[in-house]
């Protein structure tokens, strides 16, 4: 018997006689579990168990990791870069989990950090929200009194648009928000972006709205819809909070905001037809 099988049927008898232990209440369904499993299991088991002596705690793992991210992290945004890493690698291991991938090699994790830190420079900024929501009934239905919702209702935008609606304005505000929490934008930042889209608008707008002098509102409707269709569903304002920043629905998202607050409306009575 060589050493490996010797601490084998060593492991094994010690973890049999640990499970037949009683005193241990928050172990017990773990005991249970190992007792239901055949000797045979069991060894298989212990086989496939590796126990990686004086490794560092999770606090000791934190630190190393954000020491050997210093240099690629931008001054004082350590945590946010390692945030963003770590859903990544998290992502990685459940797919290695899942036996999508046998493992992480270095020129991945290489480049995934150099394209978190291009998102960190000062012309670009982190997208976390890139994915569309997928929102169901329940879920579209806390949204029925939305102003902004109220105003693409006014020009009969219905189902998939106005999910995608929905979809764009959560994402917006959710990422505005977190990037204010971390610091990477500010409140100025926001009223400047905020503002041109708002100009952008109503340069087209009042344009529109001259033309509707006296029409129908089946035709009124219909001019809504297609402006908004047009300038910010098909296009978008040709505005980015960032030079690099290239995901439209911050955009579309922001201009839904916008018209929550009543700033800008898509109907050419919209205020009108909101503000009693």
């Amino acid at each position: 018997m060589n050493s490996d099988s010797y601490n084998l049927e060593e492991a094994l008898v010690s973890m049999q006689r640990i499970s037949d232990e009683q005193s241990n209440a928050a172990n017990m369904k773990g005991y249970e579990a190992f007792r239901k499993l055949t000797e045979e299991q069991q060894k298989k088991l212990l086989e496939n168990i590796k126990v990686i002596d004086a490794s560092l705690s999770i606090e000791q793992t934190l630190a190393a990791i954000k020491k050997g991210l210093i240099l690629s992290a931008p001054p004082n945004k350590i945590d946010s870069f390692l945030e963003r890493l770590e859903g990544w690698w998290f992502q990685q291991c459940i797919e290695m989990l899942c036996d999508k991938k046998d493992s992480v090699q270095f020129r991945e994790l290489h480049q995934k950090i150099t394209d978190i830190r291009e998102t960190f420079q000062q012309d670009n900024l982190p997208d976390d929200f890139a994915n569309p929501i997928n929102m169901n009934e329940n879920e579209l239905s806390e949204y029925e009194e939305r102003l902004f919702v109220r105003q693409l209702k006014l020009i009969a935008i219905r189902n998939a648009a106005l999910r995608n609606a929905i979809s764009d304005f959560r994402r917006a505000y959710d990422q505005r928000s977190k990037w204010l929490r971390e610091n990477l934008t500010n409140i100025d930042e926001y009223e400047q972006y905020d503002n041109r889209l708002q100009d952008y608008w109503n340069k087209i707008f009042s344009i529109v709205s001259d033309e509707c002098e006296g029409l129908s509102d089946k035709d009124l409707e219909k001019i809504g819809r297609d402006f908004y269709t047009n300038y910010f569903v098909k296009t978008v304002p040709p505005y980015k909070i960032r030079d690099k920043f290239q995901s439209e629905y911050l955009t579309r998202g922001s201009c839904h905001i916008l018209s929550d607050e009543i700033k800008i409306g898509w109907h050419p009575n919209y205020k009108k037809l909101l503000v009693k």
